[in-house]
């Protein structure tokens, strides 16, 4: 068992050499700032999307996403750190009675 100390200790040196992209939506800066974290994460960069949902169509919902994280990934500087995206639409729903 690692004792909390030197687990921590790990843990952090472990932060500092890990390459991290946190992509964070407007909404969730609400509850945590993305910028916070990443002073843990030496070598880390930061996309904030506007407009974005805790979903599989996160990625398909805009094309610069995934520009972004494979400029991440080839260890390019990103060209955006920011991507709006459309609101989202909402329908309606009419009940069997109507």
């Amino acid at each position: 068992m690692i004792r909390p100390r030197l687990r921590n200790a790990l843990l952090c040196a472990l932060a500092a050499m890990v390459l991290s992209l946190l992509a964070q939506d407007a909404w969730a800066g609400q509850a945590g700032n993305a910028e916070e974290v990443r002073r843990g994460f030496k070598h880390s960069q930061h996309l904030l999307i506007d407009g974005a949902v805790h979903s599989d169509p996160l990625f398909l919902s805009s094309p610069k996403i995934k520009e972004v994280m494979l400029e991440f990934m080839r260890g390019q500087a990103l060209s955006t750190t920011r991507i709006a995206l459309a609101p989202l639409k909402f329908t309606q729903v009419k009940s069997a009675a109507n």
